[in-house]
């Protein structure tokens, strides 16, 4: 049987000349993305890193680290995902906490000064896709090699690993499809995040009551394994599901206030207490508004200190994303005289979302 590695060669030789990505009106084509993994091969090569090697990889919707991905699978090593998304400190963080043997990104990102210094930090190589075809992957200067000390192992039998938030992420990941699972029930299960894995259990419990229920009824998700918790405990997760009698997890959503912008998690607490940290906010809100393309973004309603000059919604905006992940950002921002509140004095989040007209 093929590996994976050797599963996603076949699919880069397949038409070297046929267009494979689109991105920003341009193709990058399937021999160009081929092109790439073989100059991966050689800079892992000269650095001695063999199969299973964990490689970072900075991550954005684009092309190269796109490509980047498909050759580290494709060299049989384990992707150790990192998000570009992230402001500098916190990728920065994320890059020492991995401590892998090398880092991938493009030219742009290793413009990042702290990106850099965090590599040096724990003796990484840095290789940069430089988009030339010429020469696709070249050693970061400064980060030609990799250094002394001990850096996380080889995991042969891992493709990627991904540092997510949120309780059915931070577990790792606890349900996929394999390849074979695809091919049996990818038209009766569709719409599946995928089979849960063998040494996770899963239930689907009632969110008032706590009692399992069936197959097939949807409930809050809980887990119980090696990788969640204590190992022995049933841990709750924020999460509605339905699981069936074959073990395949659907989600259809979340049972907390997070706002879902485009498959990406914003928690409003979370932006809300960064606003609050800027020297003019006294109070924010922060709700999520519908939108026809994303599903939804977030808006904040905020209140002033007194006498405090009214703050541009550029500054708001760049305040936040200074703080957090740029999807966080606020797409619109109301200074209002007072939240309104229940009688209970909480802060009436519908009559709040009702401030932008929704």
């Amino acid at each position: 049987m093929s590996s994976l590695g050797q599963t996603v060669r076949a699919v880069l030789a397949r038409d070297p000349a046929g267009p494979a990505i689109r991105y920003a009106g341009h193709w990058t084509t399937w021999g160009e993305l081929a092109g790439i993994t073989d100059g991966l091969e050689r800079e892992l090569a000269r650095l001695g890193l063999g199969t299973g090697a964990q490689v970072g990889c900075i991550l954005r919707n684009q092309p190269l680290p796109c490509a980047a991905m498909l050759g580290i699978v494709a060299l049989d090593a384990c992707v150790v995902t990192f998000n570009g998304l992230l402001p500098d400190d916190k990728l920065a963080d994320d890059i020492r906490s991995a401590n892998a043997p090398v880092v991938i990104a493009t030219a742009e990102e290793w413009g990042r000064p702290p990106l850099v210094e965090a590599a040096r930090a724990i003796g990484a190589a840095g290789l940069s896709l430089t988009g030339d075809p010429a020469g696709p992957v070249e050693p970061v200067p400064g980060l030609e090699a990799v250094g002394p000390g001990e850096h996380a192992p080889p995991q042969p039998d891992i493709a990627i690993l991904m540092l997510t938030s949120g309780t059915t992420e931070f577990a790792g990941g606890v349900a996929s499809w394999s390849l074979r699972a695809f091919r049996q029930y990818w038209i009766t299960k569709r719409g599946a995040v995928g089979r849960i894995h063998h040494g996770v259990e899963a239930r689907i419990v009632d969110a008032e009551t706590g009692a399992a229920l069936p197959f097939g009824a949807e409930g809050l998700l809980e887990l119980k394994g090696f990788q969640v918790g204590d190992g022995e405990s049933w841990v709750r997760t924020t999460d509605r599901g339905v699981l069936d009698a074959d073990r395949f997890l659907w989600i259809r959503g979340r049972a907390d206030n997070a706002i879902n912008r485009g498959g990406f998690k914003v928690h409003p607490d979370e932006v809300a207490a960064v606003l609050e940290q800027h020297p003019a906010v006294r109070e924010a809100s922060v709700v999520g508004l519908p939108d026809r393309r994303l599903g939804q973004v977030p808006a904040a309603a905020l209140v002033l200190r007194s006498g405090a000059a009214r703050p541009s919604d550029a500054e708001l905006a760049g305040w936040v994303r200074r703080r957090l992940m740029a999807y966080c950002v606020p797409v619109a921002f109301k200074i209002v005289d007072e939240l309104p509140r229940t009688p209970s004095m909480k802060v009436a989040t519908p009559a709040v979302r009702e401030l932008f007209g929704a």
